[in-house]
């Protein structure tokens, strides 16, 4: 029996939490027996190395400056017209308006990949904006879309997409690479002058006002306040500016010592396994990987109640207002209150990510939305 062929397009696998989802379920499909190729119009990007130890075959339209984009589409449609696939699986807007309109050269059912929500949009560029009004505009032409967040598909719905074929399926957490490792943590520790018996928070991701760092920074005043030692580990890239106006934030609110700054990092399991509490403090989210991934190992979670984080949270742990220092220091707070059955809490917290969120999850869902858009047999 011929195998079905998927084509994913993304702008470039750079770092970031779609990016690596794509791979993630690619992988998962290509083991499913799907032929799976990825599409990229950048060649650079931080998982292009990973795409290869995955065994993903990646092909770049090498796009090169600002007038490269004709070329790239053509280089794409030649792609497209030689090999057909049976279903183009785009990431996110640029690659959603691409398969639209090239639709009627190519002729192959598409799928929409959502994966923001809408104040992310909003808290973004002219360009961001723009973007989002044709994405909406050309949504009827797309097959199926699915989004990773019911925030996600809240925002289509607000924005006006017009694709009434539409599926929520959550982010897919490979839960066996995320595991509490007690040598990394000790080892991170004391690379950062932490105590072992230091209560470590973390927050973590890009440093992007939308994400709260500031009403972190101020729930650490309070808890210091109230008397509580407590580590805070940020870690993250992003805007230089910002970073450094957060680090002035540090010293004015007599709160620096406390502070540990790392950049991005690509092995998280250390910092995983070294920090006792997650805070997710966004003013906007779809589906944090973060959280998820913190949970894997049994990091106790507190998110603000935005996307789907308090499907992400479920029974264990705290969900709060956006906004608010307060909240975030009362929530830790309640926490270490619950610290003397420690190893009990990460083993439920971990076993729930696993029931829910483990990549074969995702796989199996979307596949069989590729079996009902293709009409394959075994469609649910």
């Amino acid at each position: 029996m011929r195998k079905v062929k998927i084509d994913f397009l993304i702008r470039a696998l750079d770092h970031g939490g779609a990016e690596r989802q794509l791979l993630v379920l690619a992988e998962g499909l290509s083991k499913c027996g799907y032929s799976v190729r990825i599409i990229v119009v950048y060649s650079c990007g931080h998982y292009m190395r990973e795409a290869v130890e995955r065994r993903l075959e990646v092909v770049s339209l090498e796009r090169n400056g600002r007038w490269g984009l004709f070329a790239a589409l053509v280089k794409l449609l030649t792609l497209w017209r030689s090999g057909p696939p049976d279903l183009i699986h785009s990431y996110m807007s640029l690659a959603n308006i691409v398969t639209v309109l090239l639709k009627p050269l190519h002729q192959c059912k598409i799928i929409w990949g959502i994966r923001s929500s809408d104040l992310d949009r909003m808290n973004y560029g002219l360009l961001s904006k723009i973007s989002s009004k044709v994405e909406a505009c050309l949504s009827r032409f797309a097959d199926v879309i699915v989004a990773n967040s019911y925030a996600g598909l809240d925002y289509c719905a607000n924005a006006g997409f017009a694709c009434k074929n539409t599926h929520v399926i959550w982010n897919g957490i490979e839960v066996q690479k995320w595991r509490r490792e007690t040598s990394d943590a000790v080892s991170l520790r004391k690379s950062l002058s932490i105590l072992e018996t230091d209560v470590v928070l973390g927050i973590i991701g890009r440093i992007d006002r939308v994400k709260g760092h500031v009403n972190v920074l101020e729930a650490m005043r309070i808890l210091q306040d109230r008397g509580k030692r407590i580590i805070i580990l940020i870690v993250g890239d992003g805007d230089a500016c910002y970073l450094k106006a957060l680090m002035e934030s540090a010293d004015a609110l007599n709160i620096h010592s406390s502070c540990r700054w790392l950049p991005a990092q690509s092995d998280m399991i250390p910092v995983y396994s070294a920090i006792d509490c997650i805070i997710s403090a966004s003013f906007s989210e779809g589906f944090s990987n973060v959280l998820a991934e913190a949970m894997a190992c049994g990091v106790v979670p507190i998110a603000t109640d935005v996307g789907d984080s308090r499907h992400i949270v479920g029974d264990h742990g705290w969900v709060i207002r956006p906004n608010s220092s307060i909240a975030i220091a009362d929530a830790v707070d309640e926490s270490l209150a619950g610290q003397s059955d420690g190893a009990n809490r990460r083993v439920k917290i971990r076993q729930h990510i696993v029931e829910k969120f483990d990549v074969s999850v995702l796989v199996s869902k979307t596949e069989t939305v590729i079996r009902g858009l293709l009409e394959l047999p075994g469609a649910r």
